[in-house]
């Protein structure tokens, strides 16, 4: 990770524009009856606007951000939701599998410690474990070069129907950023 984004702790909040393209591009849960998770949650800005876009109250919202302030702050963010902060995805025992409607996934942009793989890939394949199938939605965000990698491609042809990219609004896509839109299989 580039020092200036380890000093912000991988912390790159999406645009408002941007999340408001993905509102457009998924159809609202019936009857306000859907859950959303966002496993990195940040300040929580991300995810009251994506539940507050779809109709759905911050009791059907799961946020999870492993930095300790922001993970302090997010209780008083997004009030009446489930937050586990600080905390890790990784090492949380969400359960049951399969029990989320849509997964809002913005993970870093960074290699694993140690040389391993992408965080985002790590990020996609938990998150897959913990979307509704069939019919759970899975939102990425990523660097465009990061979505067309193959590891990343055969994971989503394996486990998603109905994947289309779209990119970041012009006038926000610092990083070339993407959200890679799925619909989690059978």
């Amino acid at each position: 990770m580039r020092f200036a984004a380890a000093i912000k702790g991988g912390f790159y909040p999406c645009p408002p524009p941007a999340i408001e393209l993905a509102l457009q591009k998924i159809d609202r849960p019936a009857g306000g009856q859907g859950s959303i998770l966002d496993p990195c949650a940040g300040e929580g800005a991300a995810l009251r606007q994506l539940a507050e876009g779809l109709g759905l109250p911050l009791s059907r919202a799961w946020a999870i951000e492993l930095e300790g302030e922001r993970g302090r702050g997010l209780q008083a963010n997004l009030p009446g939701a489930n937050v586990l902060g600080p905390g890790d995805f990784f090492l949380s025992a969400i359960q049951p599998a399969g029990c989320f409607s849509l997964c809002w996934c913005n993970p870093p942009f960074d290699d694993e410690i140690g040389g391993g793989q992408r965080v985002e890939y790590s990020f996609l394949q938990r998150a897959t474990q913990l979307l509704a199938k069939p019919g759970g939605i899975l939102l990425l965000v990523c660097p465009e070069r990061i979505a067309t990698q193959w590891e990343i491609r055969s994971h989503l042809m394996s486990h998603f129907d109905h994947l289309r990219v779209v990119e970041f609004p012009a006038s926000c896509r610092r990083f070339t950023e993407v959200m890679v839109f799925g619909v989690r299989r059978p």
